[in-house]
């Protein structure tokens, strides 16, 4: 009874401090999404993004990445943004967040994709797909 006790509180332990790690991340990119100003969260992104906006997808640098998400924001204006789902590998060292942007031009489908190298969380992939 002790042992299964202990477990749970093991467990319960791993899963909030995964959580703590990637919630202050996903929170702030789910702000700049519902704001419209990706500049924000632009420390998060890595060197190199792939990104998909509605079937055009690229490799960009960071800068490019940040700038044809402005141009799609700006095309789009947010008007509400809700968190989906999340999810992380078996590893651990990468999570995925999915979310809706509501926009003055419908929805879109954010999907996410963080990768943890050391203590380091960085944006590898952003896909908008139109809903």
């Amino acid at each position: 009874m002790m042992s299964r006790f202990l477990f749970m509180i093991l467990m319960l332990c791993t899963i909030t401090s995964k959580a703590e790690v990637a919630d202050p991340i996903w929170d702030a990119v789910s702000d700049a999404f519902r704001n419209g100003n990706i500049r924000s969260v632009s420390g998060y992104f890595g060197k190199m993004v792939d990104l998909t906006i509605v079937n055009t997808e690229n490799t960009e640098t960071k800068d490019q990445a940040i700038s044809s998400l402005e141009t799609f924001l700006s095309k789009n204006k947010p008007t509400g943004f809700t968190q989906v789902h999340q999810g992380t590998s078996r590893g651990k060292e990468s999570y995925y967040c999915i979310g809706e942007l509501n926009t003055q031009n419908g929805k879109f489908r954010v999907y996410v994709y963080f990768k943890t190298v050391s203590t380091l969380t960085q944006i590898q992939e952003v896909r908008i797909d139109k809903v």
